[in-house]
């Protein structure tokens, strides 16, 4: 008992300074304190849940209804018909919610009935409409994208049209010739100051004179 002051703080520690002379045990404070706190923090709590409680897109209406009617009634164990027709209204999916109202339900059971006929139109106008885009696409003629052997073929035609021909500019057949050039000078010289044998050396005679030709043949 001496340690509980060191456990509770803020309200709940001016609770037991105000109470603590009629709390005799463990037990005793366990049971106010849950009396006195558990309840209204747990009723707060649900109060909480019920105003932020919003249908998402993906939750479906029976699924909406039933964990608003389990919010509803932590808030309040019996709740009336009122109260909870009111909440499902402020809270259903706008889409729906215009729909509904149309129908001025009077009961939760009508809201749900109503609710769930316009999300069962709603999935089968989106069905339709999804299976009418997917038939228009298979209707679709195919073309064929342009094969890369055409668009070489294309490619080679335009670079061979007549339009296209680039002449070379001719050389004239002097910058030809001058490609070519002459033997040098001193071999000329060389060769038309040659006389003898080149075989035996011989002054006398050429190589086809050779007396020593047949030895080389």
């Amino acid at each position: 008992m001496k340690c509980i002051p060191t456990v509770v703080q803020d309200l709940a520690l001016k609770w037991y300074n105000r109470n603590s002379s009629t709390i005799k045990s463990w037990a005793d404070f366990a049971i106010k304190i849950k009396e006195e706190f558990g309840s209204k923090f747990r009723q707060q709590e649900a109060f909480e849940r019920l105003r932020n409680y919003k249908q998402t897109i993906n939750q479906t209406v029976t699924e909406y209804y039933n964990g608003l009617m389990d919010v509803c009634r932590e808030t309040d164990p019996t709740p009336t018909n009122d109260h909870m027709l009111q909440n499902l209204l402020s809270n259903v999916r706008p889409s729906l919610k215009i729909k509904v109202l149309g129908k001025q339900p009077q009961t939760p059971n009508e809201f749900l009935h109503y609710a769930k006929t316009f999300e069962h139109l709603e999935k089968l106008v989106k069905d339709e409409v999804a299976l009418s885009s997917t038939i228009e696409r298979m209707e679709q003629p195919y073309i064929a994208p342009p094969r890369r052997i055409q668009q070489q073929q294309q490619q080679t035609y335009n670079h061979h049209k007549p339009g296209n021909i680039q002449l070379q500019p001719q050389t004239s057949s002097i910058s030809t010739a001058s490609h070519y050039q002459s033997p040098p000078r001193q071999w000329q010289q060389s060769k038309s100051n040659y006389s003898g044998c080149h075989i035996c050396e011989a002054q006398d005679h050429y190589a086809r004179s050779c007396p020593q030709r047949q030895l080389f043949q």
